[in-house]
């Protein structure tokens, strides 16, 4: 059984990289309608509630995925965002400082299902931005270049005390199949016929 989570912030090409992986036999649980329906239930939230929801949307994938690890020891499992975003939104829109992450990581990291490979999207402050734009959506999160730098800076921070394979694939100057590709050749795929 393989299970990996795509990460990164808006704008970052999380969805379109989890639809292409799905040719490769991946089943995206993000997608399934009891998961989808925990994450509505958050982004309808503000604030310390939301980040509390989206602790449970977390806690939720983890436990389907431990569900379907049972069922089916084969399965592809993929997940875009898990609590390694909450976290880093949490912490740039300043809802908790850096010492409470850290101890949410030391709280959570034990009890969740644990992915065999973290694939972390960044790009470049205005390719975000402009990505963002295109969807003519008004419910995403701050979009100033300062919220942009800390969840950065705080990603970085968890990277280096989660012992996950991380895996950066920098999306900025990357067309659709070339994010496919990097992220193919890292999760050494076989196209499923």
């Amino acid at each position: 059984m393989s299970f990996i989570v795509i990460e990164g912030d808006n704008g970052t090409g999380k969805d379109t990289l989890a639809q292409g992986l799905e040719n490769y036999g991946f089943e995206i649980v993000s997608y399934d309608s009891k998961i989808k329906e925990y994450e509505q239930y958050a982004k309808l939230a503000a604030g310390l509630e939301k980040v509390n929801r989206f602790l449970q949307y977390g806690k939720k994938c983890s436990q389907e995925i431990a569900d379907r690890k049972n069922e089916n020891e084969y399965a592809n499992l993929l997940l875009i965002r898990y609590w390694v975003s909450t976290l880093a939104a949490a912490y740039s829109d300043q809802i908790y400082d850096y010492d409470e992450i850290m101890r949410l990581i030391d709280e959570i990291y034990p009890l969740y299902e644990q992915p065999e490979t973290l694939i972390r999207l960044v790009c470049d402050y205005d390719t975000r931005i402009h990505r963002i734009e295109q969807r003519n959506s008004s419910n995403f999160d701050d979009k100033t270049i300062k919220r942009n730098k800390r969840y950065l800076w705080i990603t970085e921070q968890i990277k280096r005390v989660v012992d996950f394979n991380w895996v950066d694939i920098d999306t900025s100057n990357l067309s659709i199949t070339q994010v496919q590709e990097c992220a193919i050749k890292v999760l050494k795929l076989e196209r499923r016929k």
